[in-house]
């Protein structure tokens, strides 16, 4: 793609053109970000999820921001689970749902699953540290690699 661009020597005609061209990337920039949010909806809210999960185990291992560390513990936990959920959701897709053994194996048998029931069965439990940092880096095992 060439740029054709008049070239003045008045300053108020490259100041508007300028203003023009920064417009321009900017919509540009907002319309690339809206399409990436709207191409893949699910990876967008994996990665929301995942952001809010950090954030709710440094609110746990740093208790400076004066939130409940119970709260924060079960938070974060629900949000791996719905990391979780999620994954297992997006590795399903192409599999038509029955209720047939077939499907079940098929469900048992992913990793997401697993740590889905994990994350409900530490859900109930007092907080650990160790189990914490644990589903932390289950839940974004994906988003590192």
């Amino acid at each position: 793609m060439v740029l054709v661009e008049d070239v003045t020597n008045s300053a108020n005609g490259s100041t508007s053109q300028n203003s023009s061209n920064t417009q321009n990337t900017q919509q540009q920039t907002s319309s690339g970000l809206s399409n990436l949010i709207s191409n893949d909806k699910i990876s967008f809210f994996l990665f929301l999820i995942r952001l809010f999960n950090i954030a709710c185990v440094l609110g746990f291992l740093i208790p400076f921001f004066g939130y409940d560390q119970n709260t924060l513990y079960q938070k974060s936990i629900l949000a791996s689970a719905a990391t979780s959920a999620l994954k297992l959701h997006q590795r399903l897709q192409a599999e038509r749902f029955g209720l047939n053994r077939e499907y079940f194996s098929k469900v048992i048998s992913e990793d997401s699953f697993h740590y889905l029931l994990y994350s409900l069965i530490f859900l109930n439990v007092s907080p650990v540290t160790s189990i914490h940092i644990f589903f932390v880096y289950l839940s974004n095992l994906s988003f590192i690699y």
